[in-house]
């Protein structure tokens, strides 16, 4: 924790932590929980900078709210990630007590999984140069310039690692590199600790 008494820096702090903030709320939107928790954690670290140096009694009890809010958000989106927040299907209502799954089973899969776009770009992911090289020159290159690679190329590169440590962000950076369309889905989507639920 920092303490800053220039205006000048308190004003850049606030954008880049309003930044931050609005490129959490844009990833958890997409789906890509792993990005959205890591810009929500930059957001918290600035502002929780700012309470410690903003004199205003005003800007602090705002910069704790927002920040209260984003501690929330990133349990919450924590915990989906580990599957200990279940889905909607075993959420049941309180009137007739029925589940709710009834109806969601009626939903295709291919509704759930929906693609999109992504807007990530390599410089939006800060380190990880050796994996974003190794991408590169397995994926991109040869998609690129496929006559420059007689003897084939990967079709495939398997991402490992603990959460929150760039996998999703560098498939999204990808997907955006070759114009594809990405696909975010979690291990909870498709596996299940009951024998026999899984797909």
């Amino acid at each position: 924790m920092r303490s800053y008494k220039d205006p000048e820096e308190l004003r850049r702090l606030r954008e880049r932590a309003a930044e931050y903030a609005n490129m959490a709320v844009s990833a958890d939107r997409r789906g890509v929980i792993s990005l959205a928790i890591t810009y929500y954690n930059k957001s918290i670290d600035i502002l929780t900078d700012l309470i410690n140096s903003e004199e205003s009694p005003e800007f602090k009890r705002m910069y704790r709210r927002a920040l209260r809010q984003y501690r929330d958000r990133v349990n919450y989106l924590r915990g989906v990630a580990s599957g200990s927040i279940r889905s909607i299907s075993n959420i049941r209502i309180r009137d007739g007590g029925e589940k709710v799954g009834k109806d969601i089973e009626k939903i295709k899969k291919e509704d759930i999984l929906v693609p999109f776009k992504s807007s990530i770009t390599w410089n939006d992911i800060v380190g990880l140069d050796n994996a974003k090289r190794v991408i590169k020159r397995s994926i991109v290159y040869p998609i690129r310039r496929p006559d420059l690679f007689p003897l084939g190329f990967p079709r495939a590169i398997l991402l490992y690692g603990p959460p929150g440590c760039g996998k999703t962000s560098l498939a999204a950076a990808l997907s955006n590199e070759i114009d594809a369309e990405f696909y975010p889905i979690d291990a909870t989507m498709i596996m299940s600790k009951w024998l026999g639920e899984s797909e």
